[in-house]
């Protein structure tokens, strides 16, 4: 028995007796392999994102980087983000103004862009023609709201982003398939009001709408 508690195993020599042969050979052999394994590059994953309007990053991308990071994916190390804009047709600045010239009195009592790339693309010409022509504003994100349009309702794009990193892209990297993962339907939506806007077209806001808000911009 050696000082290190382990049994060294005896073997013959050429003289006929025994010998201990040298543990530390074995431990040596069986560490290489591990050393050329530890030193192998880690796996990169690569990630790609595809967003239709060409002006703007959509605002759940940096959440989902934030909760990916979160997750132990740190970009540049073990993961990459390949991030790609798709153009899509928009409205230009003359087609807008005629479109609200067009807007007579009692044909329409608020306007709603469904275009998030029109939006982003003619944020400020929007709502200065909106209040221009007397139209209340109804839009999909909060920062419009702060801005002078009437309300947004729409889900929190910054929380899908984290859910989509901690559902889906976590879970597929692991090894899950695509196809065995519940497809979720998002239930939770936020309602922000401008309670000035509604004062300045004076029209009044019930206040069961104003308790029911996530938010009320005075």
């Amino acid at each position: 028995m050696s000082s290190t508690g382990i049994q060294s195993r005896p073997t013959a020599s050429n003289g006929g007796g025994l010998r201990r042969r040298p543990l530390g050979f074995g431990l040596a052999a069986l560490a290489a392999p591990c050393v050329a394994l530890a030193q192998q590059p880690a796996k990169v994953w690569r990630i790609g994102l595809l967003h239709v309007g060409t002006d703007h990053v959509p605002p759940a991308y940096v959440p989902l980087k934030e909760g990916m990071r979160a997750l132990g994916y740190e970009e540049g190390r073990n993961i990459r983000y390949d991030f790609r804009n798709v153009d899509s047709d928009a409205a230009d600045a003359a087609e807008l103004q005629r479109l609200f010239a067009a807007l007579k009195p009692g044909t329409a009592e608020a306007v709603l862009f469904a275009s998030g790339v029109l939006q982003h693309r003619h944020q400020a010409l929007v709502l200065a023609l909106a209040t221009q022509h007397g139209m209340p504003l109804v839009a999909t994100r909060r920062a419009w709201v702060e801005q002078g349009a009437l309300f947004a309702y729409n889900f929190d794009f910054a929380r899908q982003g984290r859910l989509a990193a901690n559902r889906y892209i976590d879970r597929i990297l692991k090894g899950k398939l695509p196809a065995d993962l519940p497809l979720e339907e998002i239930t939770e939506y936020q309602l922000v009001v401008n309670r000035g806007t509604a004062k300045r077209y004076a029209m009044s806001i019930p206040q069961s709408v104003l308790i029911r808000a996530h938010e009320v911009i005075e």
